[in-house]
């Protein structure tokens, strides 16, 4: 039987060495949770009706006010995410705290004591070209540490030579997985 690492090795050599059948596979799962989006609503509709029938007087819906009110544009979703966010922010700030504390801790056990100027110079250019590439592209930019700092069977170090400016929605996609382990690697990812 293989171990866990094994697996994971021959998957992404699997995966660098058949890249179609990786873009089908992908197509065919979004074309599946497409038409699972699609069925749901539908389906919540309907248990919802059922249970109103079953048990009247006691689901009277969201108020007007607030169907009106609800987010139409991306943009307004976003806003109504970063609401909720500052909300939990406001009631769980020891956890927050915690959790920024903890990603630092990890950032500064896995910075070099040879961590020196050129490092910190290719850090703040990648944070600076973060804006530039929005507002060239329109999509939101993360830097990203292209070994994570604390993946499950390898941690990265943080240097200017491990830092990438990608894509937000592949680097939370990617979260602490080896992927985009080498420069240039995201390109693949995008779609």
């Amino acid at each position: 039987m293989k171990t866990p690492d094994a697996k994971r090795e021959y998957d992404r050599l699997w995966r660098l060495a058949n890249p179609e059948k990786v873009k089908a596979h992908d197509r065919a799962r979004e074309v599946r949770d497409k038409e699972k989006r699609a069925l749901k609503k539908p389906l919540f509709k309907a248990r919802r009706a059922a249970y109103v029938e079953a048990h009247p007087g006691e689901f009277q819906g969201p108020p007007r006010s607030l169907r009106a009110t609800a987010p139409k544009s991306e943009g307004d979703k976003r806003e109504v995410k970063n609401a909720a966010r500052r909300r939990y922010y406001a009631k769980n700030k020891h956890k927050a705290r915690a959790k920024d504390a903890q990603r630092e801790a990890s950032k500064a056990q896995r910075t070099p004591q040879w961590f020196g100027e050129f490092d910190a110079f290719i850090a703040a250019e990648a944070y600076a070209l973060l804006p530039l590439r929005k507002e060239a592209t329109g999509i939101d930019w993360h830097v990203d540490h292209m070994l994570p700092l604390r993946g499950k069977t390898v941690s990265g170090l943080h240097v200017g030579g491990n830092l990438a400016v990608i894509p937000a929605t592949v680097n939370v996609r990617k979260a602490e997985k080896m992927i985009c382990t080498e420069t240039g690697d995201w390109l693949r990812h995008v779609a």
